[in-house]
């Protein structure tokens, strides 16, 4: 509960904090409505409070937050990749998402790093199969081009940086070819294992390019992957085999992994959150847009 504690009332201040005193009444009363009981809190919760439990006798869990907005987006996400891979919403109101419980739950982290590979055979069959679902003609999931409008605002980031984050986000929103409903935000912890399937939680529910959907992956986890003896090498393996699992170009990858860094450094400059983990992340991928203009 610290980290809930300390990022919500980083990001909504005093009512943030109003919400927090909210929570216990809240849960009480979402539980007894929809006949929830068990309720234990998971370890790795960060913006949201998320707990197991029991709906009758169906394994649950329940999620709660202060952003209904974004929750509604969640809920509508869900709902349009079903079919397509991910958990189950079994009901949803403002503020509330309750959905199957994933068996037996573990997620691609547990890969990482010895059968990084493996993981990203996943995330590449798990995308295609996401990326089947419709849009829905009436809905409101965010198009990328908004999303990157951040971008040029007045940030906190070396200019040379941010021209070029600017000018690749440019030249891959004019040049995408197909726009399809994005996850976006499918790290490894966002990918669980369910009998001998996989399947996607949390998604943020974007519309745009499929290849925005690899970024999350290829630059996490969060910090593991820059303690590796040489993530440079890493990514750069990543940014291959995604390549060769999608049939999709490499420097596309590369481009995108690039301005999804920037954002992420953007993200948490208007988070009021520390952003040393993306400004990393921008150096390294520095030094594998260098290495190659050498060539």
């Amino acid at each position: 509960m610290d980290q809930i504690r300390k990022n919500t009332i980083a990001l909504y201040g005093k009512h943030g904090k109003e919400w927090l005193e909210r929570l216990p009444a809240i849960r009480a009363a979402i539980a007894k409505k929809y006949q929830l009981s068990a309720l234990n809190p998971v370890s790795n919760m960060s913006f949201n409070y998320v707990c197991s439990g029991m709906q009758n006798e169906k394994p649950i869990m329940l999620k709660l937050g202060f952003d209904q907005q974004a929750f509604s987006k969640e809920a509508d996400c869900l709902q349009a990749f079903e079919q397509y891979g991910s958990a189950k919403l079994i009901a949803t109101e403002p503020g509330m998402i309750i959905m199957q419980k994933l068996d037996p739950g573990m997620t691609l982290k547990s890969y990482f790093p010895q059968k990084d590979d493996q993981a990203l055979t996943i995330l590449c069959k798990t995308i295609l199969q996401l990326h089947k679902a419709q849009i829905p003609k009436h809905h409101h999931f965010v198009p990328l081009k908004k999303i990157l409008s951040i971008l040029d605002q007045d940030l906190d980031i070396p200019q040379k940086l941010l021209d070029s984050a600017r000018a690749l986000r440019d030249d891959l929103l004019l040049s995408t070819k197909k726009e399809v409903l994005l996850h976006g935000d499918l790290h490894h912890e966002n990918l669980l294992q369910h009998g001998n399937d996989w399947k996607v939680i949390d998604p943020k529910g974007f519309i745009g390019d499929p290849l925005f959907d690899l970024c999350a992956f290829i630059h996490n986890p969060i910090p593991e992957l820059l303690q590796q003896t040489n993530p440079v090498a890493l990514i750069q393996k990543r940014i291959e085999v995604c390549s060769h699992e999608l049939q999709a170009p490499q420097q596309r990858i590369q481009d995108w992994l690039y301005v999804k860094s920037v954002l992420g450094w953007a993200w948490c400059l208007d988070d009021n959150m520390a952003p040393d983990y993306f400004k990393d992340c921008v150096r390294l991928l520095e030094k594998i847009r260098k290495k190659a203009d050498e060539y």
